[in-house]
């Protein structure tokens, strides 16, 4: 519906942003969404029923509050595995603070998908390998690691501290952080870090 030949507002995927920077989540996990519309909202046409999961896991749609003008907070927590992508309703009602209606013919979802995940990492040793293929080196010589974890790993979890030396010999331990600034650096593969042992 348009009014008084006002612009209806409008909802962009990119505008559904959540608090996890699209990382796996666990099941039962509070995930936080910002929805940003073009325009102020009408706060009492924009409830917990306008939005759904367009994944496939089982979401509770929590607490929906405006925290600024057209800007709204909406909590969704998966409840089974699968992934999690907030959208908005088809033919939901959300209108602007002019009555001018949000354009839902058709579901608006967001652009990123969650993957909702209940089942540990694991990390067989052989999964630890070094560059020098089990060679004898000097005492200063780094030794670079690649740890293959069994799935994408929230890489602010993996840190130096939780690596040490089995062995006998006092090591200092870095991880490699690849450098996204530096166009021929390569991308990051999920679930693989490299180790630097000195």
């Amino acid at each position: 519906t348009i009014t008084d030949g006002d612009s209806a507002p409008t909802l962009l995927p990119s505008s559904i942003v959540d608090d996890r920077d699209g990382d796996p989540v666990a099941i039962n996990d509070l995930v936080t969404y910002t929805v940003t519309f073009s325009k102020d909202m009408d706060d009492i046409t924009v409830t917990k029923e306008d939005f759904d999961n367009a994944g496939t896991s089982d979401v509770t749609i929590g607490t929906v509050a405006e925290t600024g003008p057209g800007v709204f907070s909406v909590q969704a927590t998966p409840t089974t595995a699968g992934t999690l992508i907030l959208k908005v309703n088809k033919d939901a009602v959300l209108d602007d603070e002019t009555g001018n209606s949000l354009d839902t013919s058709s579901a608006i979802a967001d652009d990123t998908t969650i993957m909702v995940d209940n089942t540990a990492p694991t990390l067989a040793s052989t999964d630890i390998v070094d560059d020098q293929g089990g060679s004898s080196v000097d005492a200063t010589t780094p030794v670079v690691y690649t740890v293959s974890f069994s799935e994408a790993m929230d890489e602010s979890t993996v840190i130096a501290e939780d690596f040490d030396n089995a062995g006998t010999a006092p090591v200092n331990i870095t991880i490699v952080i690849i450098d996204d600034s530096d166009p021929d650096a390569p991308d990051p593969i999920p679930g693989l870090f490299s180790v630097e042992v000195t």
